[in-house]
């Protein structure tokens, strides 16, 4: 279902909106939206902006104003937010995976496949790596235990491993992790 934004009839629209972004960090973007009648916003429900999905994950925050108006305040969170919800796992390109706890010894790219290969077990076709501009490196020993694929790609990309940057694009419905 989509809710018509900044109508008249009835009444609707959007007071505020902000956007929260960062290099390798957050992604979301608050509306406050004022109505005459009940809106129904619910996990799962999205935005396009530039291109990106934004979608709730969270319970919107709901108030009356006065007698004839509600203010709803819903939060879009951006692509990135996916890989939080994916626990990275020593995970094969069929999706097969043995355990959370586990050394890898890889490059920046192979760390980078396997967290595609989590995504794919998760969000299959959705997620893509852009291995060709991918820097090359030495391999390194990393430890994970438990951690999300957002953790692994902020810890992979931080002084203390790699010291590279990563960014996130959407051409349609595909999300490339580009590394440099």
């Amino acid at each position: 279902q989509v809710i018509a934004l900044n109508t008249k009839e009835p009444f609707c629209v959007v007071k505020e909106a902000t956007q929260n972004s960062s290099l390798m960090g957050d992604d979301y973007i608050t509306l406050k939206i004022v109505s005459n009648e009940w809106l129904s916003f619910e996990k799962g429900d999205k935005i396009v902006v530039d291109g990106f999905d934004y979608t709730i994950r969270t319970t919107t925050k709901r108030d009356i104003q006065g007698a004839a108006y509600y203010i709803f305040e819903p939060v879009f969170y951006g692509p990135m937010y996916d890989l939080m919800k994916t626990i990275y796992r020593n995970t094969d390109k069929n999706g097969k995976s043995d355990r959370s706890t586990f050394d890898l010894t890889y490059t920046i790219k192979e760390f980078v496949q396997v967290i595609i290969y989590n995504l794919n077990r998760d969000y299959p076709g959705l997620w893509a790596f852009d291995e060709t501009n991918c820097p090359e490196t030495e391999a390194k020993t990393i430890q994970f235990s438990g951690v999300n694929c957002l953790q692994v790609l902020q810890t992979l990309c931080s002084k203390d491993n790699f010291n590279l940057e990563f960014l996130i694009t959407q051409d349609g419905r595909v999300r490339t992790i580009h590394i440099g």
